[in-house]
């Protein structure tokens, strides 16, 4: 499957972090112009792009994916994408209604860091278990928005 063959959704927490990351983008291109393409910024840009729009829908269910415990047995259904090493995406998806639905990727400040307080996946599981991004697959789906 391709994302041509999948309906993908992103919450707001997802879709805040995406704008973080294409503004950041834009302010670099505009300071240095062609050369940004050589930038942190858009390295990070690109390689998010490359794993929503392409990488996850061409297999969600690839084993690479799986997140085993690492958000707590009562979170096994969400998966995550990792890239640029420290970057990682969470996503559920269904393939009974060809949903993909992105609840969230980190940035600079919750780096993939075992034990900070700040890694990626200890704020994530806090988003869940505060309610800020559901667990539900209901109310994720109710709370999220198509990606274009």
């Amino acid at each position: 499957m391709s994302s041509k063959d999948w309906f993908l959704l992103g919450h707001y927490e997802f879709l805040t972090q995406l704008e973080k990351y294409r503004e950041a983008n834009r302010e670099v291109k505009q300071k240095i112009g062609a050369d940004s393409i050589h930038t942190k910024q858009a390295q990070r840009l690109k390689a998010l792009t490359l794993a929503v729009w392409t990488k996850i829908p061409s297999n969600p269910s690839n084993s690479e994916f799986r997140l085993g415990n690492a958000l707590g047995k009562e979170h096994t259904h969400w998966f995550r994408d990792k890239f640029l090493q420290q970057y990682r995406v969470f996503f559920r998806y269904s393939t009974k209604s060809e949903i993909i639905a992105y609840g969230w990727v980190n940035d600079e400040e919750s780096l993939r860091d075992y034990g900070s307080k700040t890694d990626a996946y200890l704020v994530f599981r806090k988003m869940l278990e505060s309610g800020r991004v559901p667990n539900d697959w209901d109310e994720l789906i109710a709370e999220s928005k198509r990606l274009s």
